[in-house]
């Protein structure tokens, strides 16, 4: 904003204001600013907040993947390397020139067909800064191996990884986790142990949300006092583990998301639910155990229901489903409504 007298009164305000205005934007417009004049050519080594998209955005992503599938193979090889290359020296470069006493607030990372090692790099740099956020999204990469710090940041407060790697998923085994202040944990395409879930839940004494899709689970038991927030959608517990039984004991959960479970005669049980007020249950592969699911859900408020083959699977169990007193909005997605309907009874 210039004023009449010709004045900058932008380049006027404070420094902190003006990190907090860059720290909106993503990285690549970040540092096009500093050739805006003298007071600008600095600030965005002061910047708190850094995100680092390979694409701009999922539009772009879309458009290069159809414009891939025209061009060709080799050419689409050569195209990839060299705005790989690009990218990888523009994240070192920024990151090596920013001042480096300055924490950061949060750090996302985008990047697809990236180099593991250059992705580790980036991500200690990052966790060596105290970041309350974190987000990484890398695709296309082979074992990222994440360090110890990664496990024991204690500035963390929230941090999503989607790490899809070229073969499988990635597979999350540190020995041990302390993540004092994290409160909410998002995974994709992971592969989720047990014992790494029980090292979770107890080194986040203040966990309150967590979200799985498209994983792997290899686990028989979620268990914590302090989650409210549980979303579990797309998930894959393998058929030749055993057992097959999910025992989800939260008592404090009020929001509770489970969208396809996929299992082969999986069985998700819940226990000490007491406070769920908000469900949304997707039930396609929980067959004969749907209502042993339902049965420790009796106090919601709110529930919606999924699934296409619903009206097959509430055959011959409806006497066994619980009552709910409490219950106020009742959402039928794809399933039959003269079949669902008298699972509600009024007292």
């Amino acid at each position: 904003m210039i004023n009449y007298e010709g004045s900058d009164r932008i380049s006027g305000l404070p420094d902190f204001i003006l990190t907090d205005i860059l720290s909106r934007l993503k990285a690549k417009e970040v540092i096009q600013t500093c050739i805006l004049s003298k007071r600008w050519s600095k600030l965005w080594v002061f910047v708190p907040c850094l995100d680092f998209r390979y694409y701009e955005s999922e539009a772009e992503d879309r458009e290069n993947e159809v414009r891939e599938t025209v061009i060709r193979e080799n050419e689409v090889r050569e195209n990839e390397v060299r705005d790989s290359e690009r990218f990888e020296n523009f994240v070192s470069s920024f990151l090596r020139f920013r001042d480096d006493a300055t924490d950061l607030q949060s750090f996302s990372l985008s990047h697809r067909k990236s180099n593991s090692a250059s992705a580790r790099t980036w991500i200690d740099y990052a966790l060596k800064h105290n970041p309350k956020k974190l987000k990484i999204v890398l695709e296309g990469h082979d074992r990222v191996h994440l360090h110890d710090i990664f496990f024991t940041c204690e500035s963390l407060e929230d941090v999503y990884m989607d790490l899809r790697i070229k073969e499988g998923r990635e597979k999350i085994k540190p020995d041990k986790i302390y993540l004092p202040r994290l409160k909410k944990r998002s995974f994709c395409h992971a592969s989720i142990h047990g014992d790494y879930m029980e090292k979770l839940l107890v080194g986040c004494p203040v966990l309150e949300s967590l979200s799985m899709f498209y994983c792997s689970l290899k686990m028989n038991n979620i268990s914590s006092q302090t989650l409210k927030r549980l979303c579990i959608s797309r998930c894959l517990l393998n058929k030749n583990w055993e057992p097959t039984t999910l025992t989800i004991c939260a008592p404090n959960v009020e929001y509770l998301d489970i969208d396809v479970c996929v299992g082969y005669d999986m069985e998700t049980r819940f226990r000490s639910l007491y406070d769920v007020r908000k469900a949304w249950l997707s039930v396609d592969f929980v067959g004969k155990y749907y209502s042993q699911l339902l049965s420790g859900l009796s106090n919601l408020e709110n529930l919606q229901l999924r699934s296409d083959a619903l009206e097959d699977m509430l055959k011959g169990e409806l006497c066994d489903c619980p009552t709910f007193y409490y219950l106020k909005n009742l959402s039928l997605v794809d399933s039959c409504m003269c079949c669902l309907w008298s699972l509600v009874r009024f007292p």
